[in-house]
């Protein structure tokens, strides 16, 4: 099941577990409880989102209890606080449950996005890797590490990047040849990383085989080893505001 019908599954059952314990008025005063403390609970999923995208890996235990600790002394003399405590602790569950550090898939198109929460996966493939990978990400950071990934058909991989105020971090193999595509359509965003060839190519069905096996070749005489699978990955980018790093 995808992220967001696991999502949607969890609302209905917590909505339905609000419906069964307090019936429609719970249900209606749970809103309203929402609404009159909007302002706190933007706040702690703001400082959530903060937190996971500064924060190194596996250094989150620490902060996370001292959040919940200040949480219920605020919430001693105040019960409305619990239930705001309790929310967040339920979406953070939740995206707990719905992550997916590990994506093994032989489709020809895979799609990946983070909209303001940070989000990292790792891409392996069965069989052939995908020809086509979209990663979008809105304000917050987006890590896709495909270095085990196996190649793509024709050896050509696009990748397309659009990127709206926030930052997609993609790791490849050594032996990969980078090379830029379509950018036209890019505003303030800086690209960190190293390109084997000055020269975009827009459409990488235009370019020759012979032309993109002499790129792929003098990568892998460079970097890789005897039995490496190398390919062409041409990185298309569109958006307002933000950084792609691109690292082999």
């Amino acid at each position: 099941m995808p992220r967001w019908g696991t999502l949607l599954a969890l609302l209905a059952i917590s909505t339905g577990s609000v419906l069964v314990a307090a019936g429609p008025p719970g249900l209606a005063h749970l809103g309203t409880l929402l609404w009159d403390n909007a302002g706190w609970l933007l706040l702690s999923l703001g400082g959530l989102s903060l937190l996971a995208t500064v924060a190194p890996k596996g250094s989150l235990l620490g902060p996370l209890v001292l959040v919940v600790l200040g949480l219920v002394v605020l919430g001693w003399p105040r019960p409305e606080i619990w239930a705001l405590t309790g929310g967040v602790m339920a979406v953070g569950g939740a995206f707990l449950l719905v992550k997916q550090p590990i994506t093994a898939t032989n489709d020809p198109v895979v799609r990946r996005s983070a909209v303001l929460f940070p989000r990292s996966f790792t891409l392996s493939a069965l069989g052939l890797g995908p020809s086509r990978l979209y990663l979008r990400t809105v304000g917050t950071r987006l890590v896709a590490d495909a270095t085990w990934m196996a190649p793509p058909p024709k050896d050509v991989l696009e990748l397309v990047v659009s990127c709206w105020g926030g930052r997609v971090e993609l790791k490849l193999p050594m032996h990969w040849t980078v090379v830029a595509g379509r950018l036209s359509a890019t505003k303030l965003i800086s690209f960190e990383g190293t390109l084997d060839s000055p020269k975009p190519i827009p459409h990488p069905t235009t370019v020759s085989k012979s032309d993109r096996d002499d790129l792929i070749r003098a990568r892998v005489e460079r970097y890789g080893t005897p039995g490496d699978s190398a390919a062409l990955v041409v990185v298309h980018v569109l958006g307002f505001g933000g950084v792609v790093e691109v690292t082999r």
